[in-house]
């Protein structure tokens, strides 16, 4: 038998909700920290220091990040800062069984989405050169930065490895970013 609550209890409750104040997050993610301290970074950068160093004194200070994923996350934080870039995912999008934030085995950006996940994605209707998106196919799990448009295909390449060959992709097999 369901419980009844009266229309006076769900006022004063929602007062009192209202008039909760602010709480402070207290834990972040390592893309969610790096970013805040993006500022320091950027500064140890031009003093000279490298990711690795950089990873060092971070490492030293309990926060574990390979020079690689810190490089990664670092330029996010700057591309969000100038307005370009996407929002990073916030702590408990993903599946249970995601990798930490970072990288694959293989090298590549994680998703941290289920393939059944992806694959309900919308495809984007005029995909944006610079954007991220999610890559289906041999390139599944993989989030990689759209390079070009090249007729019904797109190259995409890692954003945080240059050096890398990019890949050729059909458009029809990336998704939006959530």
């Amino acid at each position: 038998m369901p419980k009844e609550v009266s229309k006076t209890k769900i006022e004063a409750t929602l007062e009192r909700m209202k008039g909760l104040p602010k709480k402070e997050k207290q834990s972040f993610t390592l893309r969610e920290a790096v970013h805040q301290m993006g500022g320091e970074i950027s500064k140890l950068l031009g003093r000279g220091y490298t990711y690795k160093e950089i990873s060092v004194v971070l490492k030293e200070q309990g926060i574990e990040i390979a020079p690689a994923t810190l490089k990664q996350y670092f330029s996010e934080a700057k591309q969000r800062r100038s307005g370009s870039g996407r929002k990073p995912r916030s702590k408990g999008e993903g599946s249970a069984n995601q990798k930490q934030e970072g990288q694959s085995g293989s090298g590549h950006v994680n998703s941290g989405l289920s393939r059944t996940q992806v694959k309900a994605l919308p495809v984007p209707e005029s995909p944006q050169v610079g954007q991220m998106y999610y890559v289906i196919g041999k390139s599944l799990d993989k989030v990689l930065r759209l390079e070009r448009v090249e007729g019904k295909t797109g190259v995409f390449v890692l954003s945080h490895s240059p050096d890398q060959a990019p890949v050729t992709v059909p458009l029809s097999e990336i998704r939006e970013p959530k």
